[in-house]
């Protein structure tokens, strides 16, 4: 399954099979992480970026519930 990770104001990124996105490449400063796939209810989570700091950020998403009609 893939997701999309968009930074809010700015380009997302495809995450990997992994659910593994690297956001190489931004400036330094404060933004805003939304995840989303289908299926699945969005998260978002604010972070900030430091130049020549590597960070990790883990996000679950809550499946939801669907059903066909």
């Amino acid at each position: 399954m893939t997701s999309d990770v968009v930074v809010w104001g700015n380009a997302g990124v495809w995450a990997d099979e992994n659910g593994i996105a690297r956001l190489g490449g931004w400036r330094p400063g404060k933004y805003t992480l939304v995840v989303r796939t289908l299926g699945y209810y969005q998260e978002r989570r604010s972070v900030r970026l430091v130049a020549g700091r590597v960070d990790t950020v883990k996000i679950a998403l809550r499946r939801m519930n669907m059903t066909l009609q």
